[in-house]
């Protein structure tokens, strides 16, 4: 079964990543930027969980505070998770065997 669907483990990932972030308590305290542990004073994408966060919760305005990208970033992780899913199971690039090559020759 595990082999099967593994077309589905990057979005199953993202989908357990943005309930968490949903569900993550926001606190001020230590911080998870590995670049801030590491002693510099900057990192680009410190706040962006925060960001996503509040995105999730329809704080647009916090969430635009935390950081540009949050809202961008969340829209385009629920588009990728969305298209998995529910991706037509009809559509393909070109025939699957040599009876389709006769049936859409027939056409």
């Amino acid at each position: 079964m595990f082999l099967k669907n593994r077309k589905y483990i990057e979005s199953l990932i993202w989908a357990f990543a943005l309930c968490g972030l949903f569900a993550m308590p926001i606190q001020v305290g230590p911080s998870l930027c590995l670049f801030k542990w590491v002693g510099f004073s900057h990192c680009p994408g410190c706040g962006l969980g925060h960001a996503i966060h509040h995105a999730l919760h329809f704080e647009f305005a916090l969430s635009w505070q935390d950081h540009i990208l949050g809202i961008p970033a969340t829209v385009i992780l629920l588009i990728q998770i969305a298209k998995t899913f529910i991706k037509n199971k009809t559509h393909s690039y070109g025939p699957a065997n040599a009876y389709d090559v006769e049936r859409i020759a027939a056409r």
